[in-house]
């Protein structure tokens, strides 16, 4: 448009050799942001001061060459664990949520950070997780073809919290494999 600024994004990719080193050739001047990711590590941008931030605007100018440029990965977390009902048999089919606090709009709230639905044996497992504090809930989907009772399951945070204030954290370490992370459903009066 006459006047405006066009936008063009451009995307160059490389892959690392055995000692992790790359190189991108033929890249147009002008503005870039570098970004690395691997299976089994957190997505990284160059200059990001923390998994998932954003990171340092490059401006690579004619004939300019950079190098050592380095980025660090970092492995991600996995929660994993079982949802049992109240006579502790495993309960498939139920939907996990992974949760964060976080800011938004001025107020601190649980946003979803990953999640999963757990198999035939009641297990679920969450991967993907930046290091922090989560918490971890399970919502059983009721069965309509089946009668409707006066107790249903409820959402229940780990391990059997009905409200989210009462939830225990669950702090996850870089690569950390937390297992047994079991939640039992609790069931109210509806």
């Amino acid at each position: 448009s006459p006047g405006g600024v066009m936008n063009i994004q451009v995307s160059h990719t490389g892959t690392t050799d055995a000692e992790g080193r790359f190189a991108i050739a033929g890249i147009a001047p002008g503005k870039y942001r570098l970004s690395a990711e691997h299976s089994g590590f957190i997505a990284t941008q160059y200059g990001s001061r923390g998994p998932g931030k954003a990171g340092t605007l490059l401006s690579l100018d004619p004939g300019q060459k950079s190098s050592d440029l380095a980025m660090r990965l970092t492995p991600h977390g996995v929660i994993a664990g079982r949802v049992l009902d109240e006579d502790g048999e495993p309960v498939s089919g139920v939907d996990v949520q992974v949760m964060r606090l976080q800011y938004m709009q001025g107020r601190k709230q649980m946003a979803r950070a990953g999640g999963a639905s757990t198999n035939d044996l009641g297990e679920y497992r969450a991967f993907g997780l930046a290091p922090g504090r989560y918490y971890v809930n399970a919502t059983s989907r009721q069965d309509q073809r089946l009668p409707q009772t006066e107790d249903e399951y409820v959402t229940t945070f780990f391990p059997r919290a009905t409200d989210a204030a009462a939830a225990a954290p669950i702090d996850v370490a870089p690569g950390a494999q937390l297992r047994n992370i079991d939640i039992a459903l609790a069931k109210m009066h509806t």
